[in-house]
């Protein structure tokens, strides 16, 4: 890792921090700017963090649309949790049709890093006793 990508990931975890103290305070639309500017600096927890935002209308208007390509982008990143809820998104077809095998896909790549409720929603998905 070169020392310049070094300090852009110090910096994204700064600034996400900073948002995440906003939001704890209250402060949405604050928040939302630092998750914003985090992300483009590449932390994929910001990415996660402006889903929720978008879910939930915390500091933006309510936007599933945008909420489920933001996951989606930090799962691609290699998100675990992104990668978890992107599988119960498509087991229940929220946001797009249900797709058990995209369902399957995202719950074993969350499996592979270790994510806690993954292994048990993964034999789940597949039709096995948990």
């Amino acid at each position: 890792m070169t020392i310049e990508k070094k300090e852009m990931i110090n910096t994204a975890e700064d600034t996400l921090k900073k948002g995440e103290e906003l939001f704890d305070a209250g402060d949405y639309s604050s928040a939302v700017k630092y998750f914003e500017k985090s992300a483009q600096e590449g932390e994929t927890n910001a990415f996660l963090r402006l889903a929720d935002c978008f879910l939930y209308g915390k500091g933006v208007k309510t936007d599933k649309g945008k909420a489920f390509n933001l996951y989606t982008q930090a799962a691609q990143e290699g998100n675990a949790e992104a990668q978890y809820i992107l599988s119960l998104w498509y087991s229940d077809g929220i946001n797009q049709p249900a797709d058990l095998q995209k369902a399957l896909f995202w719950c074993f790549k969350a499996l592979q890093q270790g994510h806690s409720e993954a292994a048990d929603y993964f034999l789940q998905l597949k039709g096995e006793d948990v």
